[in-house]
């Protein structure tokens, strides 16, 4: 492909990425209306994002082995197409836990659309060329991210929380004919590459149990109720094999050499504090402003603009810098002290701080997010061999979205009990993790929650601001080297 052509190319595949992002963050709004709704838990609330984000985890380096093996413009198709047909079914349930199984499906396919667009990126484009899509992707992502709160917010103000996860089909169907017309890729040649299924069965089931035990049986049964540590033990347990396969995988989906490499683990390592930073943001943004300070969904979208811009902004320069000077730790640097920065500002909130400095604190959130999270990957897919990048960006990937999957578990449980003992101060029983209607409420009570939702958030955002240090720690151990033209 010429030059002009792998740049329609990726015109497209961003479309697809599009998709993806939109459905998810349209959802994201719509969380408290559906979870009112439905009558369902802060477990299920939880499971509800943190399914997708499970699946995508877990499913990440699988799709990096196999995007090696088989048709990569077909694979990308079938994601496009599997994501939107797991919405739609999650828009026709009439129950949170069957949603949180569509969510998992969903999860698998927003995988394969995240991990393909980076390993055909590489095949297609040179690493400076690379860099600047990684500023036209955060653009495109970005409309996603400003519109999608906002549009989520419309919609479900006025056509119910249902119509969000229908949202995405027209422009899938446009993507799914773009990809194939512009597309052109060589036939992968069959390689005898045995797929690492044990190790991936065995963290599938490891990460699968911890998240069991952080949102269901922890909060349920006790922390340390026999439940509890039995499912604990097994979820470390399942881990440990994971680790003991992994190291002696003749081809792990996991490569422990590969991890081990300083510069490599540094990317790994930030990875895991920008998912912490992202799905912080995003998730419980929307519950302390709709739950906390009694915002309509669609006023609680319209703050998610400042980040988003932020992002674009930041993403574009920055992406622009690095492509004319192939240099790219300093601005990684300066992306990480805005990240703390912001959630610092954010670990401020209370029931009357300002719309404007919560603005500001969002924005330096997006800013510092808009210049490392995608450049983690351009950087690791860099350091390694051409036939290792897939795998090196779906492992920077894979603990990013990791360490997001967490962050909403712990977090989770955190603003739950906060909430809980807000209304008990109150002379109210506890919600036991139940997540309210506030307009069907008693006013003493309603004020109750709203104030346990605010100290929550606060509590949550503080907690949030150690992980993002991560990524600055990360960010000035990391050696510099000058990105290839060609």
């Amino acid at each position: 492909m010429s030059l002009r052509q792998a740049n329609l190319a990726m015109l497209a595949l961003t479309m697809s990425l599009f998709v993806a992002a939109l459905s998810n963050l349209v959802v994201l709004t719509a969380m408290p209306r559906i979870a009112g709704e439905l009558g369902a838990s802060q477990a299920a609330y939880s499971w509800i994002v943190t399914a997708s984000m499970l699946t995508i985890t877990i499913t990440m380096p699988i799709w990096g082995r196999i995007s090696d093996l088989f048709d990569k413009k077909r694979l990308m198709q079938g994601s496009v197409a599997g994501y939107v047909l797991f919405s739609m079914c999650a828009g026709l349930s009439h129950s949170a836990w069957l949603i949180v199984a569509c969510r998992a499906g969903i999860g698998v396919c927003a995988a394969g659309i995240i991990i393909l667009i980076q390993t055909i990126s590489v095949e297609i484009l040179p690493p400076r060329e690379r860099a600047k899509w990684v500023g036209y992707r955060s653009l495109i992502m970005a409309v996603a991210t400003l519109g999608a709160p906002t549009l989520g917010g419309l919609l479900t103000d006025n056509l119910g929380w249902r119509s969000c996860f229908f949202i995405g089909v027209p422009v899938a169907v446009v993507s799914i004919a773009l990809v194939q017309r512009l597309l052109r890729l060589e036939r992968p040649v069959w390689k005898a590459v045995r797929i690492d299924y044990e190790g991936a069965a065995l963290l599938s089931l490891g990460i699968t149990a911890v998240m069991l035990w952080v949102t269901v049986t922890g909060p349920a049964q006790g922390w340390f109720a026999p439940i509890s540590l039995a499912l604990l033990a097994v979820s470390l347990a399942l881990l440990a094999a994971a680790a003991y396969v992994e190291h002696r995988a003749v081809m792990p989906i996991l490569p422990v050499d590969l991890l081990l490499r300083r510069d490599v683990l540094m990317c790994v390592l930030a990875g895991i504090g920008t998912g912490v930073a992202f799905f912080g943001s995003a998730v419980f943004l929307a519950q302390y402003l709709q739950l906390g300070r009694g915002l309509t969904p669609t006023q609680a979208g319209l703050m998610a603009i400042p980040e988003a811009g932020a992002t674009v902004v930041t993403s574009l320069l920055v992406s622009r810098y690095i492509a004319r000077s192939g240099r790219y730790r300093l601005p990684l640097v300066a992306g990480a002290l805005l990240i703390s920065g912001g959630y610092a500002v954010m670990a401020l909130i209370g029931s009357t701080t300002s719309l404007v400095q919560i603005a500001a604190g969002v924005a330096m959130i997006g800013a510092g997010l808009g210049i490392v999270s995608e450049n983690l990957v351009l950087v690791v897919q860099t350091l390694v061999a051409r036939d290792l990048a897939g795998t090196a960006g779906a492992a920077v990937a894979f603990f990013r979205t990791l360490g997001g999957v967490f962050c909403v578990a712990f977090m989770g449980v955190v603003l739950s009990h906060q909430v809980d003992a807000s209304v008990r101060e109150a002379g109210f029983p506890p919600l036991a993790g139940k997540v309210p209607e506030l307009a069907r409420l008693a006013p003493a009570l309603r004020h109750a929650i709203e104030q346990g939702y605010v100290s929550g958030s606060a509590l949550v955002y503080l907690a949030c601001t150690l992980p993002t240090l991560l990524i600055l720690a990360c960010m000035l151990l990391l050696p510099e080297r000058t990105l290839d033209e060609h």
